[in-house]
């Protein structure tokens, strides 16, 4: 690792502090984003998820449980759908074609008085609109008509308890006007983060004597979890549809760029090349150690556990769909919305959901922990490594005061600011 630092030697000074202040870049952030799975956890332990219904005092008169909204849906299709809607619409439009040129022309005009009672001045115009407009209206298809039926009849725009319980509840961004007011700390949230900074340093003051028993635990643990809940995913129903969509393959997506770039983002974090991680723990092996079987190795079970991953969301997003009676694509959401408010959602949903929710965040926990625990390990093992006297001594001490700064330096990330803020932080 000391070629990594700045020395007489070095032919790349400054690339190992540049990875330093990556990993405590990636704690301020990652620590938080565990934080609230720590949330979701504890407000798990409840006879009933807070997520499952509204009425609750952070919902707003928006909120609109899933089940319910499709089951209102399904009856106001019933008792009068959308092609009698808008034929009725449609209908009513033609026949009343010539007052409809008439207030035509009267909007134009600005005022309505002049245009109705003197209407022989603008007979010509009022003709023209009147022979014309039925033709216009002709032309409208149905399903331009229905959809500005439906956006009039929807009302304002309705939103899951899943959604408003993350929103309101756990980050409270309506308090927040984004970076020109965050807000104070949440008092939850930063125990929630306090809690995890603490495990994690009594999982890394020791080094890999400690580190390397918890990570027995925090590796093998999720692939327990994830088997778990990929039997009880494709038992659902619509899980086959789901399934079905993550198995075929979209090949005009292959001219998108964004999927390349996602792509490459996935693959460079989960393995972590440019984090420093495999170079610090790699430092530990023996020296004639199999260095190109281990790479592959890791790189196969990343690859592997990614895709047994896709199985376990795609199967409830399928369900999901079939529930809400829309389609994977308007379903699915990225990143934190679909850890933390689709998943949530589709496990209220099933039988025993306090079970399925607790053994689903202590998975996310235990998946979080796993990763931070190789990139503060990263920053601790080269520094150590490159002061062996002034910081190697006292690595106890040293470990304790940087998780102290690093959770001092998060403390904006538990503010009521945007999630997309948070992020950016």
């Amino acid at each position: 690792m000391d070629s990594f630092f700045y020395n007489p030697l070095s032919t790349r000074p400054g690339v190992g502090y540049a990875i330093c202040l990556i990993d405590i870049y990636m704690g301020m952030y990652y620590n938080t984003i565990i934080g609230w799975a720590v949330y979701y956890l504890f407000a798990s332990f409840s006879y009933e998820l807070p997520w499952t219904k509204c009425g609750n005092p952070w919902n707003t008169e928006n909120c609109s449980p899933v089940t319910g909204r499709v089951n209102a849906s399904l009856t106001s299709t019933t008792t009068a759908g959308p092609a009698t809607l808008t034929s009725t619409l449609m209908s009513s439009m033609t026949t009343n074609a010539a007052s409809a040129g008439v207030t035509l022309v009267a909007s134009a005009l600005g005022n309505s008085t002049m245009a109705t009672s003197y209407p022989h001045y603008y007979q010509q115009e009022q003709q023209l609109l009147s022979s014309t407009l039925p033709t216009m209206l002709s032309n409208l298809t149905t399903s331009t008509v229905a959809a500005v039926t439906g956006v009039v009849n929807n009302g304002p725009a309705l939103s899951s308890p899943a959604r408003e319980f993350f929103e309101r509840q756990v980050l409270e961004q309506y308090k927040s006007n984004g970076l020109d007011f965050m807000g104070p700390v949440k008092p939850s949230l930063a125990l929630c983060v306090f809690g995890v900074f603490v495990l994690v340093y009594f999982s890394l003051w020791k080094g890999v004597r400690s580190a390397g028993k918890v990570v027995w635990v925090t590796a093998l643990a999720p692939y327990v979890v994830l088997l778990i809940l990929l039997a009880r995913g494709v038992t659902l129903p619509g899980a086959a549809e789901g399934i079905r969509y993550y198995l075929t393959p979209q090949w005009d997506k292959l001219n998108n760029s964004r999927v390349w770039i996602d792509a490459a983002s996935q693959i460079f974090f989960s393995l972590g090349p440019g984090f420093g991680t495999l170079l610090a723990l790699s430092s530990y092996n023996k020296f004639n150690n199999n260095c190109y079987r281990d790479a592959l190795l890791t790189s196969s079970i990343n690859c592997l556990t990614s895709f047994l991953a896709g199985f376990v969301i795609f199967s409830v997003l399928g369900y999901m769909a079939q529930v809400q009676n829309k389609s994977i694509e308007e379903v699915g959401l990225e990143g934190p919305g679909l850890v933390f408010i689709v998943y949530p959602e589709a496990i209220a949903m099933m039988k025993g959901s306090v079970f399925w929710s607790i053994i689903f965040f202590l998975m996310l926990i235990t998946l979080g922990l796993d990763s931070t625990f190789g990139g503060l390990e990263a920053m601790i093992t080269a520094l150590c490594d490159e002061y062996p006297r002034t910081i190697g001594r006292r690595r106890e001490l040293f470990v304790l005061i940087l998780l102290g700064l690093i959770y001092i330096c998060a403390l904006p990330t538990m503010t009521y600011v945007s999630i997309s803020s948070k992020l950016f932080l």
